[in-house]
């Protein structure tokens, strides 16, 4: 994945950025209502600290640049102008246009950066050479046309914005290999956090190629829908799509069924989005993408991690207290799509973190409440490192059966590649080799009361090499490390040995209200480098 210094790619350096921050301040930026309404909207999707006039600038760039887009390769395939003495008014034109060719697709249905077109006409000028530049390397990029905004967002977004949002995007070679393994011609496919569009964009390519009638086809990609809680993601997955679609059948055939909602916390949506797919619920053949890799750690609203809890328990999978702040995001998308989506028999598809189903904070979403027909895709340790992070393909079937599986057997796939993996997009002959196959079971079943737990879970071959089952003799010398939360810090009471050495020893007023087992105090009569303590 692309971790370079924003818009090292395209050679757009931070005194522009700078600059266009400095003429939006003189504008009052911060007080205009279309700021006011973009933060309070990516609030659900960045922290405090990453919202600011730096990331709106960059989605800015990426919304002016998206129309050059639309300008070249879906009005008539019309040149782009070279931009140097081009006012925002040539980007009304193509909102204008875009609106005009395509009724009810609603491309520009928000309405966060009509701020620049207020800007004086020297400043206007300035920041559409801004864009001209990066629109130059960005459409001489060697990639397919439908990938460049998902790579451009990898080149201006720091990994770690995007790693801390959750945000990994899907390499085209692995959505290509779900796409042929869960998709079938028809079906009626929904990707919940669909980003870009990649799953979408493969399912729509699928179609387009078929050998299938026009009728056919039509009906099929109308049986498509994608939904994403980012805004600008929904923006570009329509463009993208519409620019697969409109060389293949007229704009007024095929519907758009791309949605700005949060499909995690369904009642929380309104609007029309929401209605229609009320109207939709539990009638999906497939539900298939990647949805986002976080924790309830990461999570910055007090709001927001009530209803992490709230749906963890819902849905029979909350862990126990300890691991609490544990909680995967993608588990709750993964048992949200059953709730809401998936009709009977119908499957999920998500790419999705390792620790499922290996980690104590998901023994629960082990069970697998309410899921038949398991597989898993694992990968080994070059495919992992696309991600920097060990993860799987996880397939499922509704079911009705709501009991707990008491000998839960899953085949697991290990998948490797001889590919270099140096570009992953711009390498089109990508294949996934089949390894292995394994079947995988619990290390073991634990029911406390009426809750049940099912431990990591591992090659059965290897499990007759294991231990008797049961409590560790060694349990009791050995204790967890702190989870320091939300404050990375101890409250201690200090003593003055040297200039440089303090003797620390827990503070007893933080322990008055402390529970069992955070009840425990270290770090008595400790000695520590000075510098390690704060006021």
């Amino acid at each position: 994945m692309c971790d370079k210094k924003p818009f090292d790619e395209f050679k757009i350096s931070y005194t522009n950025i700078q600059k266009i921050e400095s003429i939006l301040l003189r504008q009052n930026i911060k007080n205009k209502v279309q700021y006011k309404v973009w933060e309070n909207d990516y609030r659900k999707v960045y922290n405090s600290n990453e919202l600011n006039l730096h990331l709106y600038i960059l989605h800015s760039v990426l919304y002016f640049l998206a129309q050059l887009f639309l300008s070249r390769y879906v009005l008539e395939d019309r040149p782009v102008p070279s931009c140097k003495n081009t006012s925002l008014q040539f980007f009304r034109k193509i909102q204008i246009e875009i609106k005009t060719q395509f009724p009810n697709k609603e491309i520009f249905d928000f309405d966060y950066f009509s701020p620049y077109f207020e800007l004086h006409a020297e400043d206007q000028k300035y920041f559409v050479r801004l864009v001209g530049k990066l629109a130059s390397s960005f459409f001489n990029l060697p990639i397919k046309n439908e990938y460049k905004f998902d790579y451009l967002i990898q080149s201006i977004l720091s990994s770690s914005m995007r790693h801390k949002s959750g945000e990994f995007y899907t390499p085209p070679f692995l959505v290509q290999k779900m796409v042929k393994f869960g998709y079938k011609f028809g079906e009626k496919t929904i990707d919940p956090c669909c980003g870009t569009g990649n799953f979408l964009i493969t399912i729509f390519k699928k179609i387009l190629r078929s050998k299938n009638t026009m009728s056919e086809k039509i009906n099929a990609l109308n049986n498509i829908y994608g939904c994403d809680i980012n805004q600008l993601s929904i923006f570009l997955t329509k463009i993208n799509l519409l620019y697969l679609i409109t060389s293949h059948i007229t704009p007024s055939k095929f519907k758009l069924n791309i949605f700005n909602i949060d499909s995690l916390f369904f009642a929380e949506n309104d609007g029309i989005a929401k209605e229609y797919l009320t109207a939709h619920s539990n009638q999906f053949d497939l539900v298939i993408g990647n949805p986002p890799w976080y924790t309830y750690r990461d999570l910055e609203l007090l709001n927001a991690q009530k209803n992490v809890k709230k749906l963890a328990k819902k849905f029979k999978i909350k862990p126990s207290s300890k691991n609490i702040l544990n909680i995967e995001i993608s588990s709750l998308f993964f048992y949200a799509a059953r709730e809401y989506f998936l009709q009977k028999e119908g499957k999920i598809f998500f790419v999705i973190t390792k620790g499922v189903i290996t980690g104590s904070h998901a023994s629960r979403f082990r069970n697998f409440r309410g899921f038949k027909n398991i597989k898993i895709w694992m990968f080994d340790q070059k495919i992992n490192n696309i991600f920097n992070i060990d993860f799987i393909c996880l397939f499922a079937q509704k079911s009705n059966n709501l009991a707990y599986k008491s000998n839960l057997e899953i085949p697991v796939f290990l998948y490797t590649t001889n590919a270099k993996l140096n570009n992953i997009y711009l390498d089109n002959k990508i294949t996934l080799i089949l390894q292995k196959k394994e079947i995988f079971i619990p290390y073991s079943v634990i029911q406390k009361g009426d809750k049940v737990f099912t431990k990591k879970l591992i090659p059965k071959l290897e499990s007759s090499k294991l231990l008797a089952d049961g409590e560790s003799y060694y349990k009791k010398c050995f204790h967890k490390g702190a989870d320091l939360n939300p404050r990375s810090l101890i409250f201690v009471i200090k003593e003055i040995l040297t200039d440089k050495l303090i003797k620390i020893n827990p503070d007893d007023r933080v322990f008055k209200r402390a529970k069992k087992p955070w009840d425990k105090k270290f770090y008595k009569n400790n000695t520590v480098e000075g510098q390690y303590i704060f006021k």
